[in-house]
């Protein structure tokens, strides 16, 4: 009996932070065959290229996660639809390209959470219905917060954190934790005092350290935080991930910044197709550290996106093995390799 035989006769459960990652879903930008209506050559080739290379980025993802036989189960786009249609998918949807946006398991209950765009729920049709096949409960997030994803909780055998990502959940903070308790069965259930998403803020290695991001704003609540929850806890705080980038603070200077393609800073018409029509699925690439966004396999080994000296050293004092996966255009579509999946199950 191979391991997918086995796993396949029970049901799907998260409910230790760094037991083994065992079956995940691996997102899915849209293909290169979206862009082909695109009248502007100059354009349509660099979408085209941002495609490719972002799927083989993916594939990459893939490779690694599957060395550690984690079994991948990945969003299905019909791409089979005349142009119009692919056209319209593209303008109105945002692409299904972070699950862990959109899905998370707590417990053995599958919770979904389509927080950008209810109609990219069909995208994730097929690995729901995997998941249900296994036995396992499924359940819509609450109206009053899309935000439980598994962006934005943290399961521990005895707590769970979370976040919220707008002041406008805050008087919903207790009906969230009622929520989380009655589906893991976890009483300890604590909101960060952050907005945002939590894998954004920080992320658990292994037992004793911690990667985090630091806050420029209010420092102390942070450190509070730490001493509070994880007493006696290495941290290591880094900086956002663009700051120290003069590329990027010339290209704030006369755009956003909410996306980034290094290089094509003066490319205009790339520039005001994307704002135009692309503006409803890009996010906020300044949010998003990827230091920290990170990829926890099991206490000992650990996907990241890039180098950093000062957590490889980390990694090395606590006996953790860092898996490399560049995400070449990271700072286009704003999301770490964390954002890329969606946890289903993990087991020792």
């Amino acid at each position: 009996m191979n391991y997918w035989d086995h796993w396949c006769k029970h049901m799907y459960s998260i409910g230790q932070h760094w037991d083994r990652l065992r079956v995940c879903a691996v997102g899915r930008a849209w293909p290169r065959e979206f862009y082909n209506q695109i009248e502007d050559i100059a354009v349509r080739h660099l979408m085209e290229r941002i495609a490719v290379e972002t799927e083989e980025d993916y594939e990459n993802l893939i490779r690694i996660l599957e060395f550690f036989d984690v079994d991948v189960i990945r969003p299905h786009i019909d791409t089979s639809h005349t142009q119009e249609t692919l056209l319209q998918d593209m303008l109105q949807s945002k692409p299904p390209m972070n699950p862990g946006d959109d899905l998370i398991m707590l417990g053995n209950t599958l919770v979904t959470s389509f927080t950008a765009n209810g109609q990219n729920s069909r995208y994730y049709n097929n690995i729901i219905q995997q998941v249900g096949k296994q036995g396992n409960i499924i359940k819509p997030a609450p109206e009053f917060c899309q935000s439980i994803s598994g962006a934005g909780v943290y399961q521990f055998e005895k707590q769970t954190f979370f976040t919220i990502n707008k002041l406008t959940e805050q008087p919903f903070v207790n009906d969230i934790k009622k929520f989380i308790t009655s589906i893991n069965g976890i009483n300890d259930v604590y909101c960060m005092h952050q907005f945002g998403h939590l894998d954004g803020w920080f992320v658990p290695i292994t037992p004793g350290l911690i990667l985090s991001v630091e806050d420029p704003v209010r420092p102390e609540l942070l450190t509070l935080f730490f001493k509070t929850f994880f007493r006696n806890w290495e941290i290591i705080s880094l900086p956002t991930s663009l700051i120290n980038s003069n590329n990027f603070l010339k290209w704030k200077q006369i755009h956003s910044g909410k996306w980034w393609v290094p290089g094509h800073e003066n490319n205009h018409n790339f520039t005001k197709f994307v704002d135009t029509y692309c503006n409803n699925w890009i996010g906020d690439t300044q949010e998003t550290v990827h230091y920290v966004n990170s990829i926890v396999i099991d206490q000992h080994n650990v996907i990241v996106s890039e180098y950093n000296k000062l957590v490889f050293d980390a990694f090395k004092r606590y006996g953790v093995t860092a898996h490399i996966c560049p995400l070449r255009h990271r700072y286009f579509w704003d999301g770490g390799v964390h954002c890329l999946i969606a946890e289903l199950h993990r087991k020792n």
